[in-house]
């Protein structure tokens, strides 16, 4: 809109400013180097990997993962040597590995937003919900977000967050970054710990936009891509805590064939099922005891084991307070969503077919 973007000569191409940062071990190091707080780790050749040396060095448990991934593809909570070797196995081309101690507390994502002028921006964090075992999530495993519940922790903790992000959105315009960004923080108590950053738009960045929507703001991606395009943009990032929660939830069965499927919509829970009400697709369309279903497969889709099975979409908290587990509410409806697929076991023989 008008006005709030106006026309700049076009800033520094951000695309590759910061590449080299998709590397895990290089941008550990680099927020080392500038003085953010990470977990205590480093990388390792795959040839040296040694359960015992690096449980003394980190502790135990302790966190591996490949050098390049995301949403928690390739991570490995290592509590003995059967943990390493399964991670090792499963990651074969993995020749180095980056190792860290497991901090126990809650993980929080930040989107923060530098401008064409190198300002950063940053807006309302969201609770992490991630190796929900219940959803079908292995640990790691992104598995949904929640932007109410950061109310509950400690402002201190919030505010340590909040300047590591504006800290790290700062070394990001130096290097000529515009645009979006994301940080994911774990909390234990008062303390932070940075663990990692992603420069582009995040699983949660639409949902955080239709709560600006709602809120009547600009959203965050709108600006995002004026601001990849040379268009200036102002505005408040709104911090406040707002309801709106995406939950994802896998197959956990064998490979099978989706016989029949729900429609998206909007639903609401009628004692243990799951009811259609009408046409939606976001958050927008729900009311408090409502929820959106979306992403669901077609019938005749053969989906494997962990394959997506959709995302609900609600203003209600579906995980315990530190977002490890599911609540009453959440594993209500997770069981009364799967009850809405009809499923059929596929032999090997048919997928090789």
């Amino acid at each position: 809109p008008r006005q709030w973007a106006s026309s700049v000569a076009r800033g520094p191409e951000p695309a590759q400013a910061c590449d080299d940062l998709k590397d895990k071990g290089r941008m550990r190091a680099w927020f080392r180097s500038r003085g953010v707080p990470v977990p205590a780790g480093d990388i390792v050749p795959a040839h040296s990997l040694d359960h015992g040396a690096l449980a003394r060095k980190v502790g135990t448990p302790f966190v591996a993962q490949r050098p390049i991934g995301s949403g928690g593809d390739g991570t490995y909570l290592v509590r003995d040597d059967a943990d390493l070797h399964t991670a090792r196995t499963c990651e074969p081309a993995v020749d180095r590995w980056l190792i860290s101690e497991y901090v126990d507390g809650s993980t929080l994502n930040f989107h923060g937003l530098v401008d064409q002028a190198g300002s950063v921006g940053v807006t309302r964090p969201s609770l992490q919900l991630a190796g929900l075992s219940s959803t079908g999530s292995e640990f790691g495993a992104s598995c949904g977000s929640d932007f109410l519940a950061p109310q509950r922790f400690p402002p201190i903790a919030i505010e340590r967050a909040r300047i590591a992000v504006e800290h790290i959105g700062a070394g990001l315009a130096e290097r000529g970054y515009r645009g979006v960004f994301g940080i994911d923080l774990v909390v234990r108590g008062d303390s932070v710990a940075v663990l990692e950053l992603n420069t582009r738009p995040q699983s949660s960045t639409w949902l955080l936009g239709e709560i600006e929507r709602e809120q009547g703001c600009a959203p965050l991606l709108a600006r995002h891509v004026l601001e990849r395009h040379g268009r200036r943009t102002s505005g408040d990032h709104d911090s406040t805590p707002a309801r709106g929660v995406q939950l994802g939830v896998r197959h956990v069965g064998p490979s099978s064939r989706v016989v029949a499927a729900p429609p998206s919509g909007v639903y609401a829970l009628r004692g243990h099922r799951l009811v259609r009400r009408r046409a939606g697709f976001g958050l927008l369309d729900c009311s408090e005891d409502e929820c959106v279903l979306v992403g669901l497969p077609p019938p005749g889709r053969t989906i494997e084991t962990s394959a997506s099975l959709g995302t609900l979409i609600t203003r209600s908290a579906v995980t315990s307070e530190a977002g490890t587990v599911l609540n009453d509410h959440g594993a209500l409806l997770t069981a009364a969503f799967r009850e809405l697929f009809t499923l059929s076991a596929v032999e090997d023989e048919e997928i090789t077919a």
